[in-house]
């Protein structure tokens, strides 16, 4: 697994429309996501101090981003945003891909905890209590979804 930053001279224009498209879909499942971009937008969270974004790649194909938001470099805390193409969904990239995320942000940046809000409805639940994320706490009626309010679920990984 090769992650890229996505300023990388080697990513293709084929590589980054699948990111634009990729980071417009976290807004379905993500309580803290940035939502569709445009290439201001993302130019501006390429350079943001606070976060760090990656294009994950496998076999030479690329499979899903990864973004490390909302970096806290005193405390030491961050929250993920993992997206998967949606033709490689259910074959444990994105498993593979939390797993790695995980080893980066300890071995590399050093982070203590990890947190994520999702919306309660998301598949990717599953996910991150599959990564040993442990659900903390519930923002009732966070994000207005499809006619209705939904709640958000908030999750924690601690380095012990």
């Amino acid at each position: 697994m090769i992650f890229r930053p996505l300023d990388d001279p080697r990513l293709t224009a084929e590589d980054l429309q699948v990111v634009y498209a990729l980071l417009g879909e976290t807004t379905d499942w993500s309580a803290q996501s940035p939502g569709s971009v445009t290439t201001a937008q993302l130019i501006a969270l390429v350079n943001d101090p606070f976060s760090v974004w990656r294009a994950v790649f496998e076999d030479e194909a690329l499979i899903g981003i990864i973004g490390i938001i909302r970096i806290n470099w005193i405390d030491k805390v961050c929250e993920p945003v993992i997206a998967i193409v949606p033709d490689r969904r259910k074959t444990g990239a994105g498993y593979r891909i939390g797993m790695a995320f995980l080893r980066y942000v300890l071995d590399q940046l050093g982070m203590r905890r990890i947190q994520s809000t999702v919306l309660a409805n998301a598949p990717s639940r599953h996910l991150l209590e599959k990564m040993g994320f442990v659900q903390e706490g519930v923002l009732p009626a966070l994000r207005w979804k499809d006619g209705d309010y939904i709640d958000g679920i908030l999750y924690g990984w601690r380095k012990e």
